[in-house]
Parts: structure tokens; C-alpha cells; sequence
């Protein structure tokens, strides 16, 4: 059953009721002391001034995607006295672990991708394909100086003339 409460605009609140009462915690004429102090409590817990602003991690693709998931994880993941998990924890890190298989499954299918496009016709096996990238990757990265730059070029230039080659 739905909140019986009549807003200022006519409509009804869309909260479920409380068992055993037509009104949701909010609009509970008997809970307005509990709810006062609910809101105040975790007014307080949120606006925590100990926390810091972290550095911007750009999410361009899969693999910063995987990155900014695995450093997330990596800071909430902290444990009581005894040992255990926080729920909200132990929930955020179950949601988390799932987007970061996503991410790995994806940078997979790309990778696989990529192979197929380079490779064309030829049997190159991933592990193969893997070798001769990071070695492309270091000469890259010695003879054109910063690779970070040099990725951003050819991205630029692949989304301009949209031929796969640019990727690498």
C-alpha cells in the first residue's frame, strides 16, 4: 500500500505505507520525532569535512575504466577491528568486482578486435599478438617520445578516417 500524504501539488506521496500504519516514515505524524532525528543523524554522517578531493581519472576506454575500478576498490576496502566487512562495503565491492569483470571482458573483445583487423588473414594466436604489441608499444614509446600523446594522436586520426591501423 502506498503513503497516504496529500503533497502541496495534489498528488500523493509515492512511498510505500509502514506496516500498520497509511503513512511512509516521512509522513508518519507518530514518527515525526524519529524521523527529525533520522534526518539530522544522517544529515551529520554525510557532510563529513575529512574527505579530499581525488585526482581526475579520465575514463576514455575499457582500460581506464578498469583502472579507476580497481583504485575504487582498492580505497573502500577496509575492514572493521574484528575483521569484517562493513555491509555497504562488502555490497559496494561485490557491485564493483562485477563492472571490473565487465570492463576486463570487454578489453578482451577489443583486444580481440584489434587482432582481427590487424592480423587480417593471418593464425596469430593472442598470446602472439600480445608480444608484438608490447613491442610496438615500447618502440613507440622510445622513438616518438611521449606515448601518451602519441595514443591520443592516432585515436584522433582513427576517428577522423575510422581505419583500425591508426589504433596502433
Amino acid at each position: 500500500m502506498k503513503c497516504s500524504h496529500q503533497k502541496s501539488d495534489g498528488g500523493k506521496c509515492q512511498s510505500n505505507a509502514m506496516t500498520g500504519s497509511d503513512f511512509c516514515f516521512v509522513h508518519d505524524p507518530t514518527m515525526k520525532q524519529k524521523h527529525l532525528k533520522a534526518t539530522k543523524k544522517g544529515g551529520q554522517s554525510t557532510h563529513s569535512k575529512d574527505y579530499v578531493k581525488l585526482d581526475l581519472i579520465p575514463i576514455e576506454d575499457a582500460s581506464s575504466a578498469l583502472y579507476l575500478i580497481s583504485d575504487t576498490i582498492d580505497r573502500i576496502r577496509t575492514a572493521k577491528p574484528d575483521g569484517t566487512l562493513d555491509l555497504k562495503v562488502a555490497n559496494s565491492i561485490g557491485f564493483l568486482t562485477g563492472k571490473l569483470l565487465e570492463c576486463k571482458k570487454q578489453l578482451l573483445y577489443e583486444e580481440d578486435l584489434l587482432k582481427n583487423a590487424i592480423c587480417k588473414d593471418q593464425k596469430i594466436d593472442l598470446a602472439t599478438f600480445r608480444k608484438l604489441m608490447q613491442k610496438y608499444d615500447k618502440e613507440f614509446a622510445e622513438n616518438m617520445g611521449d606515448f601518451i600523446t602519441g595514443v591520443e594522436e592516432r585515436y584522433a586520426e582513427h576517428k577522423r578516417t575510422k581505419d583500425p591501423a591508426y589504433m596502433f
